[in-house]
């Protein structure tokens, strides 16, 4: 995107693969050409990896003769003029251990697939698969990493349950996936990383002595190496029990209908590449949660994750007065974002006389109330000298009962403090009041 921030795994693949090949190894890459043409036959047979990115590519040959190939990277320009694959393509291909086929449009895979016994690595990104048959990758035994990103599969069959040595699997931005495989998740008993952000799945309930036809959350609770998850889950009351209790070290958790998700804002530093959780030096954090429970009360969550959380939404949640001391938190110690709306139970963010005094937002730079038609408080009695130490922004809106944001006491505690908004709060006299609990 112009920025060094962002990059996708195709160049990360990519260009550590030839800086590898071109220390002590022999590469043929193409990229942004539309005239070429494909090395002589003695050539291919000693390349170690091929790259073909960004350009036109009309023809590829009906078997692909590169014995010592490790590295392949086909990804055309267009998927609508990307070249049919052969039956046999990768019969001389046996030590390839990573294949990109990027915005390529596959009637089938090929069969001689099943003879890559050393691959790796597989991305099937933004490719035209529609229903084909991709139960042949479950032959893969050694597959480590597969990623359909934003490619238009529809199903994922029980044949992938076979993938266990399976480590990251990433289904991010498959819009049209709606059906996976009863067990096919829970059979990845090695999955670390899953990605499952903008998918359709239906999620079923597990029931006693009923056959299920698609995924249940429960096979999530069944994965014990997985630290890393990203999810959208329509409706809270599917949710298994204990399925916030386990420990996630990076997790991106949407709980709530498609209305809610739009309600929220969008902004880039929020969303990171994929790519980031690939390569072990890029590894940055990624701890989100957006919550809307509509039948279950937070209170009796085990939210593990929440004193880990960097950007928080809450929504119409049942029975909570004040975040701190409800969620069983200790302070929110690495918040940055905060976006509380629709609570008509909230009277407060923290309250220190209920809990053990703690540096209370330490890290939080921006603070959205909206829609907290009870709320009399930001914060109840002193804070600690570096609570809300970080804070930019606050903006307040639809908060009838609030007469004040903060106590003048308290503003010794906001040396960032850049930009405060107040929409429609029909009671507010001050930003920050004389007197009261914390002068």
């Amino acid at each position: 995107d112009g920025s060094n921030k962002f990059f996708s795994m195709h160049d990360v693949v990519r260009d550590v693969a030839i800086s590898i090949a071109f220390r002590d190894k022999i590469a043929f890459a193409v990229r942004n050409k539309d005239v070429w043409k494909w090395p002589d036959a003695d050539a291919l047979k000693k390349y170690f990896a091929i790259f073909l990115k960004d350009s036109i590519i009309n023809d590829i040959p009906e078997v692909l003769e590169s014995p010592q190939l490790e590295f392949l990277l086909i990804s055309p320009k267009n998927s609508f003029v990307a070249p049919n694959v052969s039956e046999n393509f990768f019969k001389r291909t046996k030590k390839l251990r990573v294949l990109d086929l990027t915005r390529m449009r596959l009637l089938s895979l090929p069969s001689s697939i099943d003879l890559l016994v050393n691959l790796r690595t597989l991305c099937l990104d933004q490719s035209i698969l529609g229903d084909i048959d991709i139960a042949i990758i479950g032959k893969l035994g050694n597959l480590e990493i597969l990623s359909f990103w934003r490619s238009d599969i529809v199903h994922l069959p029980k044949a992938l349950g076979q993938l266990t040595k399976l480590r990251l699997l990433d289904l991010t931005d498959c819009f049209h996936l709606k059906v996976i495989a009863p067990d096919v998740i829970s059979s990845l008993i090695r999955l670390e990383e899953l990605y499952m952000g903008n998918c359709s799945i239906e999620w079923e309930v597990e029931r006693v002595n009923s056959e299920r036809s698609n995924a249940s959350l429960d096979e999530l609770m069944l994965l014990p190496w997985l630290t890393t998850i990203e999810i959208n889950i329509k409706n809270d009351i599917i949710l298994p029990e204990g399925f916030f209790a386990r420990k996630l070290e990076r997790f991106k958790i949407s709980i709530g209908n498609e209305s809610f998700m739009a309600s929220l804002p969008v902004a880039k530093d929020w969303f990171r590449s994929r790519s980031h959780f690939l390569i072990n030096n890029n590894r940055e954090s990624l701890r989100e949660l957006k919550l809307k429970l509509d039948f279950t009360d937070v209170r009796s969550m085990k939210l593990q994750a929440i004193n880990k959380v960097e950007y928080l939404w809450l929504d119409k949640l049942q029975g909570v007065k004040n975040v701190l001391f409800d969620l069983d938190t200790n302070g929110l110690p690495q918040l940055k974002l905060l976006w509380v709306q629709n609570n008509p139970d909230f009277f407060c963010i923290v309250d220190s006389m209920e809990m053990v005094a703690c540096d209370a937002f330490p890290l939080l730079e921006s603070l959205t109330l909206h829609n907290l038609i009870n709320m009399q408080r930001i914060c109840i009695d002193r804070l600690k000298v570096e609570s809300f130490n970080k804070l930019k922004t606050i903006k307040v809106e639809n908060c009838d009962e609030l007469s004040n944001i903060f106590w003048l006491s308290t503003a010794k505690c906001l040396p960032r403090l850049e930009r405060v908004a107040v929409i429609n709060c029909s009671k507010m006299k001050e930003i920050f009041a004389i007197g009261g609990e914390a002068d």
